[in-house]
């Protein structure tokens, strides 16, 4: 079966008391294609002869996209209900560790959010599902690292946008945080946070690229995840949305200094505009 057809399938779902996720069957007509999000098997079972599907891609749709069911009528889920109190007045501290440790320009401290009980730093996240922000923060001590989303969200429907605002021709897709802080001064950027891109934030930015005329800039750090991250988002740009890209081959913009982030970014912008012209 291929990708349009599934693409069909995702249009009819909900989940059972069973943990079936239930799709209308594209041969059949009838709702009877389940994929179990738990055994992990799937069939439709209103065909002659019970076909087999790419289950693989079944299983993607029904892990990634369902809607919770009761015997009533399916219905979407709450949004996540985030139980830490923040506040927007950053102490000396969290101001320190940003605009010191990180090099965060002081401009965007105010996009950070602070929860004094576990000394913890947060932005909020723009949900490529819905379209929205909806309250839901990924955060992190200034203490330790290691970066959490705070409420029950499936964290690939979030990317961090920390100024929807279009400087130049580029759009510089991100893993962290503070990379795309670090980058918002110069030019649009986004943290996809982490090193893969998934369907609804690809899909996004796929629009948004289409949309302005922008060219996509993958700018990883060079190590193992880093390395296998840009090659599969290199793919999937080029081939699954049809997307010209370039690429940045040096440190994380975390890492490096304001005056440096500011010289490559013109350099790209340069690059993609005589592109362009040609």
């Amino acid at each position: 079966m291929n990708r349009k057809v599934f693409l069909q399938l995702d249009e009819h779902r909900s989940l059972n008391f069973k943990n079936d996720v239930v799709y209308k069957c594209p041969i059949c007509h009838k709702g009877e294609l389940y994929w179990n999000v738990v055994k992990h098997l799937g069939g439709c079972w209103g065909c002659p002869h019970k076909p087999g599907y790419n289950l693989k891609t079944i299983k993607r749709i029904a892990k990634l996209n369902y809607m919770s069911f009761n015997s009533v009528a399916a219905k979407t889920p709450a949004p996540p209900v985030d139980l830490k109190e923040y506040t927007p007045d950053l102490p000396v501290e969290a101001q320190a560790f940003l605009c010191g440790d990180k090099s965060i320009p002081p401009q965007y401290l105010d996009l950070f959010e602070w929860n004094e009980e576990n000394r913890q730093i947060a932005v909020q996240l723009f949900n490529c599902n819905s379209y929205e922000d909806d309250g839901t923060r990924i955060s992190r001590s200034i203490d330790y690292k290691g970066w959490y989303i705070d409420a029950a969200a499936e964290k690939q429907d979030y990317i961090f946008i920390p100024e929807p605002e279009l400087r130049g021709p580029a759009l510089f897709l991100v893993e962290g945080v503070f990379d795309a802080v670090s980058i918002a001064p110069y030019s649009f950027s986004i943290a996809l946070l982490g090193t893969a891109i998934y369907d609804h934030p690809g899909e996004y930015i796929a629009k948004l690229c289409k949309d302005h005329g922008l060219t996509p800039v993958i700018w990883m750090d060079e190590d193992k995840a880093g390395t296998k991250g840009m090659l599969l988002l290199k793919q999937r740009l080029r081939f699954g949305y049809g997307l010209h890209y370039e690429q940045v081959v040096f440190q994380e913009p975390n890492d490096i200094r304001p005056s440096q982030i500011r010289d490559i970014v013109g350099d790209m912008d340069t690059k993609i505009i005589q592109r362009l012209s040609q």
